[in-house]
């Protein structure tokens, strides 16, 4: 999933970057062409992002609060 972030880079998630890429190995229309695929699947609902980064802090927040409630 980690090629999803060269897609979607901010936390808008109806915004997508598709062929703006500088790949190492393999091209350009290929790249451009999976990544059409995968906004596709998200437009239809079939894909679901990974969580933002504030997503991802406030789950820690809540983790390591729970976690220290019962285990001081």
């Amino acid at each position: 999933p980690h090629g999803l972030l060269k897609v979607w880079l901010c936390d808008d998630p109806t915004l997508c970057f598709i062929g703006f890429t500088r790949p190492v190995v393999g091209s350009i229309p290929m790249i451009a062409e999976w990544q059409a695929t995968m906004a596709a699947r998200h437009a239809a609902g079939k894909l679901r992002l990974p969580p933002t980064a504030a997503e991802r802090s406030a789950t820690a927040r809540r983790e390591r609060a729970f976690w220290q409630q019962y285990f001081r």
